[in-house]
């Protein structure tokens, strides 16, 4: 499903958990963002190796997800806002190349890498100016309490 340029190791791990080893940068990245990604309609979900990940604990806490901030101005794309944005939202992994390119304006989007044991917020600021916050792919959010795993009727 990847079709890596490069070669690619997959190795097995405990509680359905593999690592897999890529080795040309560009098959890196679209494995981690190019998603989301499914094997017989199982999700899966791919993150960055971490050296402290327990297989055998089998926990999930973070997650790559795409980020749309609806109706950010174009004069604000640029690394700068992008930086501030990580900080508020994740770590940003990758940039869409239409929101690089500010060839569309409707939305910018990012890829970033999600605490889901932190609150997920719908709303940040920038320059004391909200911006709604998209999480593409999460859809069990409750932006009651502000967690994954759930979801409510605000």
């Amino acid at each position: 499903m990847w079709n890596p340029t490069g070669p690619i190791q997959i190795i097995d791990l405990a509680n359905n958990f593999h690592l897999a080893r890529l080795w040309e940068a560009s098959d890196y990245l679209n494995a981690l963002t190019g998603g989301p990604w499914s094997i017989y309609d199982n999700t899966l979900c791919v993150l960055p190796w971490s050296q402290d990940f327990r297989p055998e604990i089998g926990a999930i806490d973070r997650a790559v997800v795409w980020v749309q901030f609806p109706g950010l101005l174009v004069n604000k794309y640029h690394s700068r806002v992008f930086r501030t944005l990580e900080n508020l939202v994740g770590t940003t992994m990758h940039i869409d190349s239409k929101t690089e390119s500010q060839s569309r304006a409707k939305f910018a989007k990012v890829a970033v890498l999600v605490d889901l044991k932190k609150l997920l917020k719908g709303i940040v600021r920038l320059d004391r100016e909200p911006f709604q916050v998209v999480y593409e792919g999460l859809p069990q959010i409750c932006f009651s309490c502000g967690k994954y795993g759930h979801s409510s009727i605000v």
